[in-house]
């Protein structure tokens, strides 16, 4: 039935399927027949109920919706001369997040176009609702933004929708609460993860206050998990990530998308423990669900295959990590000017995989790759940039360019040293490791105080890092073991 009036705010669609011969009956209809006032009445009703629709389905992420919705969303705007401009926009930037889960290349486009025609809008003149919309079509776009890496862009949208739900003396707590975990999210991906925490624990307060949301609260808590693996505290990362995993199980199917994200971080943290095996299980675990849900070229499942791939490798598991790497290099490579430093990654870990294979001639070649997009791609004084450098320090230390080896690890270190971070103790084993490279170096040759004294450094570099993996870790963690070794190593040369 069409109306010529608003539905009531109660009203929900649990699903729309509309044959194209009745939608263009009912188009015809409205564009021919019915007076111009009422036209933009019925159409803005329409679209408005469609973009709320539209909005529970892509916070949900539920799959079959989108899918099932995209096809309608593009036949609705090949009638755009019949809309407004802001309905336009409506639709664009959900379209445009729709095309980003289905893996359709003209997503960044959509959105693009969206955003231009929403950015245009004159929000004093615009009802409360419409505000609204505009707030939260801004989250979506800049959701997909975070993952497409354009970070700066995401935290602009993110702080004009946040200040959008702030207006006014009734401010939307809901929606705010949803914002700041957003804006928490993308400082969690440009590695500002003191700033990440505190929006996050805002969010968390807020929603618990306000607007008690399961699925908001489970999703702000897996964020806040990997936030505080970024910091490295594992101990409350690992309980975040597993409150955030019982409200998915408890509120959602053991299959849903998010279920699968919380179990790749979980992964995570236990591959930086060390725990392999328990970490190959749960990433193991996320890449099942990921293929149920997204197409083998989705960027989220490079991301995903390149975690396993390095997990295979601490395992020995040479085969397996070379191929999760390779998908994961074909998936990057045709994002590549959206995510140059992630195409990086893949290729420093694939060419790690190399190394470890005995293939040295190619992992040179990749590391050199490496080198050049490192090197373009270096922002802030961050804990990324601080890791960055530390990769491009252990590639030119495997070429035996010592010198420049040294000069890039003690930038890693001095980005790291104020804040005390936990992978303080990964750029001092680096550190570590130069030392002991340039103490068997040819031009100290006849020169045994200067080789004793590189050693020596390098024993206390290895020392100052086992003080702090102890500090982290349990005894029996695989860094320690590793550590200590090298640690025997030396005391063992000099005796």
């Amino acid at each position: 039935m069409v109306l010529d009036r608003s539905p009531p705010s109660s009203f929900v669609i649990s699903s729309i399927s509309i044959h194209h011969s009745t939608q263009d009956i009912i188009l015809a209809y409205i564009a021919d027949q019915m007076p111009a006032n009422k036209k933009n009445q019925l159409l803005d009703a329409i679209i408005n109920t469609i973009d709320d629709y539209m909005d529970q389905a892509i916070e949900q992420e539920d799959f079959l919706k989108m899918k099932m919705m995209a096809r309608h969303l593009e036949k609705l705007l090949s009638h755009a001369p019949l809309m407004t401009n802001l309905s336009q926009g409506f639709l664009r930037s959900k379209l445009g997040s729709v095309y980003y889960f289905i893996s359709d290349h003209r997503s960044h486009q959509m959105l693009k176009e969206g955003l231009e025609i929403l950015n245009k809008q004159n929000l004093d003149q615009l009802p409360f609702e419409d505000r609204m919309r505009i707030a939260r079509s801004f989250l979506q776009i800049g959701a997909v933004y975070t993952e497409l890496r354009l970070g700066i862009e995401a935290k602009e949208l993110f702080e004009k929708a946040i200040s959008i739900f702030e207006e006014g003396e009734l401010k939307n707590y809901a929606d705010l609460s949803w914002g700041l975990s957003h804006l928490g999210n993308v400082h969690r991906r440009l590695g500002n993860y003191e700033t990440a925490r505190d929006y996050l624990e805002r969010s968390l307060s807020l929603n618990k206050e306000h607007a008690p949301s399961k699925s908001r609260m489970a999703r702000t808590l897996a964020y806040l998990g990997s936030v505080y693996r970024g910091l490295g505290i594992y101990e409350k990362a690992i309980d975040s990530l597993k409150k955030s995993l019982f409200l998915y199980n408890k509120n959602f199917s053991n299959d849903h998308f998010r279920v699968g994200w919380t179990l790749v971080q979980l992964g995570n943290v236990y591959r930086d423990l060390g725990e392999y095996e328990v970490a190959k299980t749960y990433l193991e675990g996320g890449v099942t669900i990921f293929r149920h849900h997204l197409q083998e070229n989705h960027i989220n499942m490079g991301l995903t295959l390149g975690y396993l791939g390095n997990c295979y490798r601490e395992l020995g598991e040479y085969k397996k990590s070379f191929d999760c790497l390779q998908q994961s290099l074909r998936i990057y490579q045709k994002y590549s000017s959206e995510s140059p430093v992630r195409t990086g990654w893949v290729l420093f870990n694939l060419a790690s995989t190399y190394k470890m294979m005995g293939n040295t001639h190619e992992s040179e070649k990749l590391f050199d790759k490496v080198s050049e997009i490192y090197s373009r791609y270096c922002g802030e004084n961050n804990i990324l940039k601080a890791r960055l450098l530390r990769d491009i320090a252990g590639i030119y230390c495997d070429k035996k360019r010592l010198g420049e080896a040294e000069a890039f690890i003690k930038k890693s270190l001095k980005i790291l040293q104020p804040s005390n971070h936990i992978d303080l103790y990964k750029s001092l084993e680096t550190l570590g490791e130069i030392y002991l490279k340039k103490s068997i170096h040819p031009s100290y040759a006849n020169d045994s105080h200067e080789r004793q004294n590189l050693k020596s450094q390098a024993l206390d570099s290895f020392r100052e890092a086992l003080t702090i993996i102890d500090q982290h870790f349990s005894k029996n963690s695989a860094h320690r073991r590793r550590i200590l070794s090298k640690i025997k190593d030396i005391v063992g040369d000099k005796t």
